[in-house]
């Protein structure tokens, strides 16, 4: 049975597995493999792109233990957390890279930015 699930995408599902398709612009496969390796103890993922110029990652998902449709509702479930951590590091990046450099340039003068210029510039 083929029917469109909560997140958007389509799904097959059959007695003990499950075929996921995923648009690449929404979910990237960094993330997809990323809730694989996660749920690797829980079941057995397969993740496939059909071929380059494609957007659809294909994730087919199988196990013997859990009901299916369960599965696939906490599969969707992680890749939703997923993709909403990744957006978050990638907009939080630049102030990532700001505090590290701080840190490097007081560390370079061996002072903990107790001078006014340090004060100075934390309180911008």
């Amino acid at each position: 049975m083929q029917k469109l699930n909560h997140i958007g995408n389509f799904l097959k599902v059959s007695e003990n597995s499950a075929i996921l398709k995923y648009r690449s612009d929404l979910y990237s496969i960094d993330v997809l493999n990323g809730v694989a390796q996660f749920m690797i103890g829980i079941c057995n993922t397969v993740i496939t792109k059909d071929n380059e110029e494609s957007d659809i990652i294909t994730v087919e998902i199988s196990c013997n233990q859990k009901n299916i449709e369960d599965l696939v509702y906490e599969f969707n479930e992680e890749v939703i957390n997923y993709s909403f951590y990744n957006q978050m590091m990638i907009e939080k990046r630049k102030i990532r890279e700001t505090i590290l450099e701080r840190v490097l340039v007081c560390a370079k003068t061996n002072s903990v930015c107790k001078n006014e210029d340090c004060s100075q510039e934390r309180m911008d």
